[in-house]
């Protein structure tokens, strides 16, 4: 992230250690300053911060000013919106409800939910049942949080999800959400969802070698990045 009254950019890297399904949980996090000569500094925590938490192992982050807010599991059952703050590097926590989602019964590790802007506030994007019912959620956070929309894909797009493991990979500028498989199937492809209009639509990527399709197991990871990323590079000296 970016400090604007320094004008510093700084990477925050969470350290991790947890048991199986999360029963026992501790972390600490460190700030690294990107300038020649520059070391690892541990975060004193914020005092309204009481929880260690794990941020989610695909999550993405969306930053306004000088703020950083990405999602974490605090433990199996409660997920929250952790707030960095890049300039004074304090660290505040929104704990998401355990009623969040049409199933509240299914633990959070299990739940494919991420972080988005929604109408210019923080909103979560979940997904859990995309691929069943057709039927994703947005929650939206002002004071506390809401359900602001329960979106039912249309029926003659339903193919498009229906029993396909699909990853979220961001929003695109104009705040369509961002799709991708989680397997390489014949052709690989994204899907983008427009919020507003509950519109699906398809894209093709062409140019991937016909042999990852005959491996019994492939994967594929997917990055956006808008013309804005693409054109600050920052060189260090070492």
């Amino acid at each position: 992230g970016h400090d604007p009254v320094n004008d510093q950019y700084k990477i925050l890297c969470t350290i991790v250690i947890a048991s199986d399904l999360l029963r026992s949980l501790k972390s600490e996090h460190w700030v690294f300053v990107l300038e020649a000569g520059g070391s690892w500094k541990k975060v004193v925590t914020h005092e309204n911060y009481h929880h260690p938490h794990a941020p989610f192992t695909l999550g993405r982050s969306i930053s306004s000013g000088s703020v950083i807010r990405y999602m974490a599991w605090r433990d199996n059952y409660n997920c929250e919106v952790v707030c960095f703050d890049v300039r004074s590097e304090e660290i505040t926590t929104i704990l998401v409800p355990r009623t969040f989602g049409l199933y509240v019964s299914i633990p959070v590790t299990q739940m494919k939910a991420d972080i988005i802007e929604y109408g210019g506030k923080i909103a979560i994007f979940e997904h859990s049942h995309l691929k069943d019912g057709g039927v994703p959620e947005i929650w939206v956070f002002e004071k506390e949080w809401s359900r602001n929309k329960i979106l039912v894909v249309q029926p003659c797009q339903r193919h498009l999800v229906h029993d396909v493991e699909l990853l979220f990979k961001g929003t695109t500028q104009d705040g369509r959400v961002i799709l991708a498989p989680l397997k390489l199937s014949c052709r690989f492809y994204i899907l983008f969802y427009d919020l507003q209009s509950n519109d699906l639509r398809k894209v093709e990527i062409q140019g991937i070698p016909e042999f990852w399709f005959d491996k019994e197991c492939c994967y594929i990871d997917l990055r956006s990045m808008d013309e804005s990323e693409s054109e600050s590079v920052i060189y260090l000296e070492t």
